[in-house]
């Protein structure tokens, strides 16, 4: 049986901006694409903006497989926090999140991913699955950070 304290993962990088600016260009979803090595677009909904509460739609591509996802930012606290839940804080399953913590000459951004809730597919899956599954997050999660260091480092 799978236990979802296990279906988590986060990642930091440091970068050279301070906590606000970082957190203006993360919460913008519509440059997502910019930087995620598997979510290539994202797009608000009419009138809809980085506050909780809002829902925007993500375009992702990984290899052969293509799919988007409709999610519901479920915390936005400017230069402090931005997340979102796939599917929206009532039935959905995977929590994204980044905090943004001031350090010594700059900003500590820590992306993370946790599974909030078991679909019917996902309580299917093997050990192996899983393993892959974290696998295939950790290493997205590390691309992304490494290309918002690379374009916040620039002065994005």
């Amino acid at each position: 049986m799978i236990d979802l304290a296990d279906l988590h993962i986060s990642r930091t990088v440091t970068v050279p901006v301070d906590a606000t600016k970082a957190y203006e260009l993360v919460s913008d979803v519509t440059r997502m694409g910019e930087w995620s090595p598997v979510c290539k677009v994202c797009t608000w909904d009419e009138g809809a903006g980085a506050s909780a509460g809002s829902w925007f739609t993500g375009k992702n591509i990984a290899g052969e497989r293509e799919w988007e996802t409709r999610c519901e930012v479920v915390a936005a606290a400017p230069g402090e926090e931005i997340a979102w839940i796939v599917g929206g804080r009532d039935d959905g399953t995977t929590r994204w999140g980044y905090r943004f913590s001031p350090v010594e000459g700059g900003t500590e951004i820590e992306e993370s991913w946790q599974i909030v809730r078991l679909h019917e597919r996902m309580a299917e899956m093997t050990d192996e699955q899983v393993d892959k599954m974290k696998e295939r997050t950790r290493t997205s999660i590390e691309g992304t950070l490494a290309n918002l260091g690379v374009a916040m480092g620039a002065g994005a």
